[in-house]
């Protein structure tokens, strides 16, 4: 989290009037410095949109108009500090650089009695990750509110920043399908010594539901074992062997892909055994 000084031509009372013409929108929001839970929670939401500014100091336009807005910070200058704390320890990940690196500042303005006060800004850029409040859920910004996302929409979320793979979800599969010749090839060739399922969980290829505690394999271990795992996953579905030269991909125009690729069937299946297909490993 970085703290920033930053000097404004605006003069406290252009700076007074700028804030009060402003509208609360997705990506900017304001609030006083009373209720650290609120503030949390929009933090948190705006990182999993498209990031935001949060204006402290400045009281819900609902409640109240014009310069009686502007409370400043001063009513309360310890929870500026709180607020920082628990934007690290309060939300998971932390909203820390170089995810999500919090900048926070502050700006003089004329508050609500006429006196000189300050204004602190806290921007948030949109992180790389999925972020939840512990104990408080996972928020995103819809307008100028936050709701709390659903677990399928949480899933969403990760696939589209790559938090999550699509091959790491679990699906609805009895597991015991997947107990098959290719699983049991597998498992004599890694000499695996534990029972099906549990090799399974052990491997990472099943996951515990939290709500039922049913374990459940994953999309990579139904690709990679069953039989038909088009059938099961209920869509089209196919493993892409590529073959390189070496152990990473170049893709300047002097690529060291190997043309043609191997069969798919024969990669596949060594690659279920666990044996790279170019034997360069």
């Amino acid at each position: 989290m970085s703290e920033k000084k930053r000097k404004t031509s605006l003069s406290p009372e252009d700076m007074s009037a700028a804030i009060i013409s402003m509208r609360e929108a997705t990506n900017l929001d304001f609030k006083r410095v009373g209720s650290v839970v609120s503030i949390v929670k929009t933090a948190c939401a705006m990182a999993n949109t498209g990031g935001g500014t949060i204006v402290l100091g400045v009281e819900d336009a609902s409640k109240a108009t014009g310069l009686d807005r502007l409370y400043g910070i001063g009513e309360k200058p310890e929870c500026v500090g709180e607020i920082r704390k628990a934007l690290v320890s309060r939300i998971t990940p932390p909203l820390l650089a170089p995810t999500c690196d919090v900048g926070v500042y502050e700006l003089p303005c004329r508050v609500r009695d006429g006196t000189l006060g300050r204004l602190a800004f806290l921007h948030m850029p949109k992180s790389d990750e999925v972020h939840s409040v512990v104990d408080g859920g996972t928020y995103a910004r819809f307008g100028p509110q936050n709701r709390q996302l659903s677990a399928s929409e949480i899933t969403e979320l990760s696939l589209r920043r790559g938090v999550q793979s699509a091959v790491d979800i679990p699906v609805d599969v009895p597991i015991e399908l997947l107990e098959t010749d290719a699983w049991r090839e597998y498992s004599r060739q890694r000499r695996l010594t534990r029972q099906f399922p549990d090799c399974l969980k052990h491997l990472g290829l099943a996951v515990k539901e939290s709500a039922s505690g049913k374990w459940l394999p994953t999309a990579a271990a139904v690709l990679l074992f069953a039989e038909h795992p088009g059938g099961l996953l209920k869509r089209k579905c196919s493993v892409r062997i590529f073959h390189y030269r070496g152990h990473e991909a170049e893709y300047d125009p002097d690529t060291n892909l190997v043309k043609p690729p191997p069969p798919p069937a024969a990669a596949f299946g060594l690659r279920r055994l666990g044996r790279c297909p170019c034997d360069c490993c």
